[in-house]
């Protein structure tokens, strides 16, 4: 009986680690801010954009939603969401920014952890800068 007790716990506890979702990669980073005095750049998405991480849950980037140039990583521009917070989901949940380079999002700058988190491939972005 004990047996089968323990054969049964185990399977529930290995179901469940199973189910969990992995942890977004990401690369510790150095991020320049933009600065001070110099009037950031915001861009606007003009169609909604769907974009899945490396690991985690797809998200989806909201047509219209505007974003504020914070700065630089080596991967691109750091664009901050305005008067909203994205976040990408995992086995955690990490607040993120944008990395754009060359109109594509390349990954995204978690600046809770000062890392930078690869997108599967560059998504092309249909971007009005204002």
């Amino acid at each position: 009986m004990r047996s089968l007790f323990t054969t049964c716990v185990a399977v529930l506890v290995l179901s469940v680690l199973a189910g969990c979702a992995a942890e977004v990669p990401r690369a510790a980073t150095q991020f320049t801010p933009v600065k001070a005095g110099q009037t950031a750049e915001t861009i606007v998405l003009r169609r909604d954009t769907l974009v899945r991480p490396s690991i985690g849950y797809d998200r989806v980037l909201k047509a219209r939603s505007a974003w504020i140039a914070v700065g630089t990583v080596s991967a691109g521009k750091v664009y901050r969401p305005d008067g909203f917070t994205l976040t990408i989901r995992s086995a955690n949940t990490h607040e993120a920014y944008l990395v754009v380079r060359d109109g594509q999002l390349v990954g995204f700058y978690l600046p809770g952890e000062q890392g930078y988190a690869p997108v599967l491939s560059p998504v092309p972005l249909l971007l009005e800068i204002q």
